[in-house]
């Protein structure tokens, strides 16, 4: 299997690249992330998202970065054949992909495969949002 990306698949018109990503920043005590998606088509920026948030986390930030850019994604997937979502948040991508199906919800509780409860942080908040949107 080749794991190379292919350079053409960013510029190509027929393909829409959404890249996501976050940053943060602590002033006068308060931690705050700015997180975002830019939709490009071909070499162009047809959309974009942003916003900064208080009291919010380096993760926290990450995740909501690949919420808007999913957002993105629903606006234009009726058009637009091919969309490719671009995150380097190790821990959201591992969060979708490896712990969203070892939960189950009881009447909007959330509980492990042993039935304990589990109280979201949230990391895991906006983990779930995401599942949501896609399904």
């Amino acid at each position: 299997m080749n794991d190379e990306i292919k350079l053409d698949l960013f510029r190509r018109i027929d393909v829409l690249n959404i890249f996501c990503d976050a940053s943060t920043l602590k002033h006068k005590g308060i931690d705050y992330s700015c997180h975002g998606a830019v939709a490009v088509l071909g070499d162009r920026i047809i959309d974009s998202d942003y916003i900064i948030n208080k009291n919010s986390t380096s993760c926290n930030g990450e995740a909501r970065a690949v919420c808007a850019g999913i957002h993105l994604a629903l606006k234009y997937y009726k058009d637009i054949p091919v969309i490719n979502i671009f995150s380097d948040s190790q821990i959201t991508i591992f969060g979708i992909r490896d712990r969203f199906d070892k939960w189950k919800c009881i009447n909007g509780v959330y509980y492990t495969k042993d039935n304990k409860e589990k109280h979201l942080s949230k990391l895991r908040h906006n983990i779930l949002c995401i599942v949501k949107v896609i399904l």
